[in-house]
């Protein structure tokens, strides 16, 4: 699961006084999670893309509108090769 736009510090699953996400405190229970995770970029697409293609802004260059990457360059594509089933809800 990858959030976007959401303050860490405002959810239960990281201590916020508020039961702001009982559903991820649960998922937490048998999943990893991270305390110090850090974007790669301060626009959403280059480090959504970094995260995806497991590469440095600077080395897919995806940062305006219309640019692309190589398919193969993507965690769908290493999955696929493993015979996962991926899927993204945007």
């Amino acid at each position: 699961v990858v959030l976007d736009n959401l303050r860490a510090s405002k959810t239960s699953l990281h201590g916020y006084c508020r039961e702001t996400t009982p559903y991820f405190c649960e998922f937490a229970v048998g999943a990893t999670t991270y305390r110090q995770a850090r974007a790669p970029d301060v626009h959403v697409m280059p480090s959504q893309t970094s995260v995806f293609a497991g590469a440095h802004v600077a080395e897919h260059n995806l940062t305006t509108h219309g640019v692309t990457i190589k398919t193969d360059r993507t965690i769908w594509s290493w999955l696929s090769k493993r015979r996962y089933k991926t899927g993204l809800v945007t």
